[in-house]
């Protein structure tokens, strides 16, 4: 008996067999669990191997017709081939003869096999491999399920698109692999939840999350036909070539770099630095082979980040010490702007005042009583100083607004200096959201808005006082 199986097709090929040997039983075990999709036929041949009845089974089996059929071939020997065409959309892959299918998959070379992985994940968003024949059977990833019960089959995703795109990505800016198309596999979709049986496909998940961990963590990889070639650049250049037949039990491995693998990429903080430790760490523990890489490996990393952190904490407490003495020498640095140009204004009110009081003064003395003070001449006079000061009041709103400008150019500038050192967030925080400058801005503008009213009210008065005075003298 031949039996050939592959992800589309299902062979089962007898000859020169007695006709009675045929059992009816032997076909309608394979009719009974044929997939919703799939397509199956009966070809009854002869003792010269040429084609008497083929027979559909995939509306419905009569075994009526089948044995009508060999009863009508002369010879007692006999030969047939059952043919199921498996569906190539279904969501579920039938698997009809389990040691067929595992020699198929055995046959492919690493690349041909991860691509044929990622191509049922892509389709369906999960591989499902039903078993029904045979040995119980169950293992479950987050990405696909091999079971040899359907009410185990479980067809939600537990990876989402956007979760592996977003591994993806940060994978991809820091690794490099010669056929990048096989990042879109990540090693949590080989990671065993479960796993019940005597299955021998749990060894070929493990072989595979190890290659594609050496992927995520090395600088370069290059998948070849039945090894991984590796280069990783740490405290020493660590290169080689893993190949997946080296060794039978790879799993305390596989697991230890998973969950170095998970660290490093499990949140978007400081990706780049922990892959830097890593490499780092592991170049020292891998001699010859990766198979070297044990938990004290693990232990190594997180030890190593931690007093990593600890000097980062000390640079990064240094450094917000230094930006919050800036950003306070700026908020002061307006105030003082504010005050200066405001002084300005009030010394431009006092010397009004000091016109008006000498005016009245020398009038006073030379008439010798206060009458006529604002005359013609003294009245236009006045209007003048009061226009001049008018100018000079916008003059310093201008010249207010330009150091406005000016310091809101260093203020911004500040935040680009720290941008290569410290994350946007960081910036925001420790910069309280650009609280304390546009407190420090509003105050001085405050101060501004304060004197110009004054100001203006003050003009108004004085103004309307001498007009009134001058229209009074008219008189």
């Amino acid at each position: 008996m031949e039996i050939k199986e592959n992800f589309v097709t299902f062979l089962w090929i007898e000859r020169g067999i007695c006709k009675s040997d045929i059992c009816e039983n032997d076909i309608k075990r394979y009719v009974k669990v044929l997939g919703s999709d799939d397509k199956a036929q009966l070809t009854i041949m002869d003792e010269y191997d040429e084609c008497v009845e083929v027979f559909s089974l995939s509306d419905g089996f009569n075994w009526y017709l089948v044995s009508e059929c060999l009863d009508e071939i002369d010879s007692e020997t006999a030969g047939f081939e059952l043919h199921i065409q498996k569906s190539s959309t279904s969501e579920i892959m039938t698997v009809y003869s389990w040691k067929a299918f595992f020699e198929y998959i055995e046959n492919l070379n690493l690349f041909e096999l991860l691509n044929w992985i990622w191509k049922l994940i892509e389709r369906c968003g999960k591989m499902v491999l039903y078993v029904p024949l045979g040995e119980e059977l169950y293992v479950e990833t987050k990405s696909m399920i091999v079971s040899s019960k359907m009410e185990d089959v479980d067809y939600k995703e537990k990876i989402s698109a956007q979760e592996r795109d977003k591994i993806v990505k940060k994978v991809r800016e820091n690794v490099y692999v010669k056929d990048d198309r096989l990042i879109s596999l990540i090693p949590e979709d080989f990671e065993i939840i479960e796993s019940r049986g005597n299955n021998e496909f749990t060894s070929v998940l493990n072989h595979l999350q190890l290659v594609l961990c050496i992927a995520c963590l090395s600088n370069y990889t290059e998948i070849k036909e039945y090894s991984v070639r590796y280069d990783m650049r740490g405290y020493k250049l660590v290169d080689g070539e893993y190949c997946i037949r080296d060794a039978k039990d790879v799993s305390q491995t596989s697991g230890v770099l998973y969950k170095i693998v998970q660290w490093v990429y499990v949140d978007d903080f400081n990706v780049i630095d922990k892959c830097n430790i890593v490499r780092n760490i592991l170049s020292l523990y891998i001699r010859k082979s990766w198979l070297e890489i044990g938990q004290e490996a693990y232990t190594a990393i997180i030890s190593g980040y931690k007093v990593y952190l600890k000097s980062s904490v000390d640079n990064y407490l240094q450094i917000k010490n230094e930006v919050v003495d800036k950003i306070t020498d700026i908020s002061e640095k307006i105030v003082l702007v504010a005050e200066s140009i405001s002084t300005r204004v009030r010394n431009n009110l006092l010397a009004l005042a000091s016109f008006f009081i000498t005016t009245l003064v020398v009038n006073t003395i030379s008439t010798e009583k206060i009458e006529n003070i604002f005359t013609k001449d003294i009245t236009v006079l006045s209007y003048v100083f009061m226009i001049i000061s008018f100018g000079y009041l916008l003059l310093c709103n201008w010249e207010m607004k330009k150091q406005k400008e000016k310091i809101q150019k260093i203020y911004e500038s500040s935040k680009q200096l720290y941008q290569d050192v410290l994350c946007e967030e960081d910036i925001r925080n420790i910069y309280c959201g650009d609280t304390i400058y546009n407190e420090g801005i509003k105050l001085a503008d405050d101060m501004m808005k304060k004197y110009n009213i004054f100001w203006i009210v003050s003009m108004g008065v004085v103004g309307i006082g001498i007009w009134i005075l001058y229209m009074a003298q008219l008189q």
